[in-house]
Order: C-alpha cells, then sequence, then structure tokens
C-alpha cells in the first residue's frame, strides 16, 4: 500500500499516551484554545518586546526580556533558522538548514529554546515546532525506546489531520517529508543535550539511540527545505561528537561510549555556534538581569557570590528569600559530597587544584584587599572594583599548569588532547569558566566566583565567621535589590 492510501487507512483516535513526556515540548498547550492564544500573545510580547510582529519581517534581531547576550544570541539564532525555513529558503540547499549550539549551564539556552517552541506558530503558522531534551535519556523509555523521527512524526500527527501508522520498513525521513508536504508545514526540530545520546552505555538501547545520530546525518543531508534542525549541548566536546573525531581520543570515548559506533554527521551541515559566555567578573549579566535598580555595589556583591550566570543568580535571589542559613555554601561547587569524591581522587581533581593555586597565587594581592583579618570583608567587596583587577589564567600559564602535572604524575598522559579533554571535562561541570577555546587550549580560565577562589584558602572557623556576617548583614541588603527584581525560571 502507497504512502497516501495508509494515511487514509489510519485511524484519526485519540493521541498515543505512551509518547506523552515532559522531555518533548510541541506548542499543543498554547494553540489549544483562544484564551491560551491570548495569554501566548500577552507572553511573547513580554519575550520580544512590544514591536515584535514588525521585528518578524525585518533584520532588525529580537530583544529578550533578559537581554543578556546569550539570551539575545540563542534568540537569534532559532528566529533566523525558523524564518529562512518558513521562507523556503532552504529548498535545494544541502547542509545549510542545520546548526549547532553549544553554551555552558545556565546561560539560557534552554529557556529560549523551549518559550519560542511555544510561541513560534503565532509567527510562523507554516512551522511545527517541536523541542526534544535528551538530558534524562538514561531515565526516560520513551526517548530509549523510540529515534527521532518517529517521535517527531507521532508528535506532528497529534496536532495535525493526517495520520500515519509507522512500520519497520518504512523509510521515516521520507514519510516526515510526505507528512509535511500534505499539511503545508514544515518542521523546526530542536534537540537539547544532544550529546547525552552519546553517553548512552546500555546495549538495549544502542540500536534506537544510533538510529537517531543516523537520522540527523540524513536530515543534514536533505535538500528538500522542509526540515531544519538545531542541535543544542552544555558540552564543549560537542564539535568532535559530531564529526566523529573523538573516536581517537581513549578519555572522549570513555565517557561518551556510544562515539565508537556513531556515524559523522558532518561538522559542516551541522556549524557549531558558540554562545557567549559572560566571565564570572562581569558585571553587565546580572545588571540586565535584575535591573537598573540595583546599585553597582548590590551588583558587586552578587556576581562576587555567584558570578555572572543567569542560573546562579536567579538560585541567589531564591535562596534570600527563603531566608536559609546555609546560602553560601550552596553556591561552592566543591562541597558537594560527589564534587569531594572527584576533586579527590582523579586527575581532573588535581589539575583543578593546581588551577586554583595558580589563580590565587596570580590574584594574591587583590584577594588580600578583600579582607580583613583573613576574613572576606563584604564592605571592600561593595567598594573596590575589583571587577576590573581580577587577571584569570592565561594560555601560557594553563600549559606550564598541565605540564607540571605531567612531570609530577608519570601515569597521566600528556598529550594536548588529554589536556583540552580535562580542562573541558572541568568546564561542563562547572568547576572552571573557560573563555574561547582554540587550539587545544583555552585562551581564559575563570572559576565560578571569586568567594568560591577565597573559600579555597580560608579556614572553617573563619568561614564561619564570614557566613555570619554574609546572614547579618548582607542579606538584608540583597533581600531588598531583589524585592524589585523580575526572575524568569532559567
Amino acid at each position: 500500500m502507497n504512502f497516501s492510501r495508509r494515511l487514509k487507512s489510519c485511524s484519526k483516535g485519540s493521541p498515543k499516551t505512551k509518547f506523552r513526556t515532559s522531555a518533548i515540548v510541541t506548542p499543543k498547550s498554547i494553540v489549544e484554545s483562544d484564551k491560551l492564544k491570548f495569554e501566548a500573545r500577552i507572553a511573547k510580547r513580554e519575550l520580544y518586546g512590544e514591536d515584535y510582529i514588525q521585528a518578524v519581517n525585518s533584520t532588525r534581531p529580537l530583544v529578550p526580556l533578559f537581554s543578556t547576550m546569550s539570551h539575545v544570541q540563542t534568540c537569534n539564532n532559532v528566529l533566523g533558522y525558523c524564518k529562512n525555513l518558513s521562507d523556503g529558503f532552504y529548498v535545494g540547499k544541502i547542509g545549510s538548514s542545520s546548526t549547532a549550539l553549544i553554551g555552558p549551564h545556565g546561560i539560557g539556552k534552554t529557556t529560549i529554546l523551549k518559550s519560542y517552541v511555544n510561541f513560534s506558530p503565532l509567527m510562523f503558522n507554516n512551522i511545527f515546532p517541536i523541542y526534544i531534551n535528551y538530558s534524562n535519556i538514561s531515565g526516560n523509555s520513551i526517548l530509549q525506546n523510540h529515534s527521532l523521527i518517529e517521535l517527531v512524526i507521532e508528535h506532528f500527527q497529534q496536532h495535525h489531520t493526517q495520520r500515519y501508522r509507522i512500520s519497520q520498513n518504512d523509510d521515516l525521513h521520507f514519510c516526515l517529508n510526505e507528512l509535511l508536504i500534505k499539511d503545508q508545514k514544515r518542521a523546526l526540530i530542536i534537540i537539547d543535550e544532544v550529546d547525552k545520546l552519546y553517553e548512552v552505555g546500555n546495549v538495549k538501547y544502542r540500536p534506537k539511540t544510533l538510529k537517531t545520530l543516523g537520522e540527523l546525518a540524513g536530515i543534514g543531508d536533505d535538500g528538500s527545505g522542509l526540515i531544519s534542525t538545531l542541535l543544542c549541548s552544555s558540552s564543549s566536546r560537542l564539535p568532535s561528537l559530531i564529526s566523529a573525531s573523538g573516536k581517537t581520543e581513549p578519555n572522549t570515548v570513555k565517557e561518551f561510549p556510544l562515539l565508537s559506533d556513531a556515524p559523522n554527521l558532518n561538522e559542516s551541515k551541522f556549524r557549531a555556534t558558540r554562545i557567549y559566555c559572560a566571565s564570572s567578573t562581569d558585571l553587565n549579566t546580572p545588571r540586565l538581569i535584575l535591573g537598573t535598580n540595583c546599585s553597582v555595589s548590590e551588583l558587586r556583591l552578587v556576581t562576587f557570590i555567584v558570578g555572572s550566570n543567569p542560573r546562579e543568580i536567579e538560585r541567589l535571589c531564591s535562596e534570600i528569600r527563603v531566608n536559609s542559613d546555609r546560602t553560601l555554601d550552596k553556591f561552592l561547587v566543591e562541597k558537594s559530597l560527589e564534587a569531594n569524591k572527584i576533586l579527590n581522587t582523579t586527575i581532573a581533581g588535581k589539575l583543578w587544584r593546581k588551577l586554583l593555586d595558580e589563580m590565587y597565587l596570580k590574584n594574591k594581592l587583590l584577594l588580600s584587599s578583600l579582607q580583613t583579618n583573613e576574613c572576606v570583608d563584604f564592605t571592600k567587596v561593595e567598594q573596590i572594583e575589583w571587577e576590573n583587577e581580577f587577571r584569570p589564567l592565561n594560555r601560557q600559564t594553563i600549559d606550564k599548569v598541565w605540564v607540571d602535572l605531567c612531570s609530577e604524575n608519570q601515569d597521566i598522559e600528556s598529550s594536548n588532547e588529554a589536556k583540552l579533554h580535562w580542562m573541558c571535562w572541568l568546564y561542563d561541570r562547572g568547576y572552571l569558566l573557560i573563555q574561547n577555546i582554540d587550539h587545544a587550549s583555552p585562551d581564559e580560565v575563570y572559576l565560578s566566583s571569586l568567594l568560591a577562589l577565597m573559600r579555597s584558602r580560608i579556614s572553617e572557623p573563619v568561614w564561619k565567621n564570614v557566613v555570619s556576617q554574609f546572614n547579618n548583614k548582607i542579606k538584608p541588603v540583597l533581600r531588598k535589590a531583589f524585592a524589585q527584581a523580575s526572575i524568569l525560571s532559567l
């Protein structure tokens, strides 16, 4: 039976509940009622500004509620691909309709992408957007047992009139294209945390996961102009996963076991775009999030404690509002049980401690100026322009630290690839903040915050005094500042 006849013969019954999961977002919840449509328009206006309709048809960038560089860059990337897809720009053009966005956790990628899926039908009525998050694939049977295009077809059918029963022998890519043609739609497929696919080690789920990667390779070669795919990841190793070049690196294969059998998705067809990540001493990002009502001294306090990561700023707001006595400890990544185990027993831990020591020595005078009797002095934190004086580790220092580490530990592989692997490992888990990676070495390295750096040299008795000073004097100041701030969930 050909595709068209099989399509008519299928039941148009209720959607299959087995495909429902919070890991997949489609616009159904927004467009199914007039009330929700109205609420969607209001939310979209808040996200993109008053002139959102005119902005869609202009070259002017859309500015989200949080106009940090990372939010704006993510928004403009997805908007650009969606508009080109809607206009038919990708018809007959192979390898231009897909991309890969890379940026650390907490900078707003997922917030923008999920919001865009809900709002895009109100801007482009010929686009069917779908967002799939693989971050919890190890615990999600739907993601484990269905390939990418199976999921897209099923969710497309739940939203549209056409129904099609999938069989094992179907060319799913062809079927999806036919469905889109019949409904006069085009598909924007957003895949978040795509690196988690490569971490699948269970033999039982490898075939479906490899099938998903094969389907992505096929979509990259698609010149129909019907599909645009945006891969998104918090892993700095994504380019070596896409190109499968990481197969030659034992440490990478150990971390991503599926890579050994994975196809080359072709990095020229899934070009990597690195989303901007502000340094941990940048006051501008907190200012854009908290608003202009916050003074410079308040911005310094926030940035000193949590850096400039939007999610960590939101977490600090939450902690201040619930009046927790353990606020400061919660923002020291090395204080968790998992971190203690890793940092005390692994190569990554040894490297991290050496980098920490080097960073402290490089900024010893500055850090001393922020202390009184070896205790953090928050009054000085508010007054001194430490954000301009702090010096991150440069490439030469990082190379020297790596050479010293390898000479002290003969069992550590000394190659540049191994160095880059462990630096990226620390970066991907939030232990370090890296600015630009080029020629197998980062340009600049920061810690998550200055407080984390100072804590590494403060004894427990002195730390108790720091916590007491923070709870008694600083919390009331920040609580007042945050009361006027509007924070979205990141």
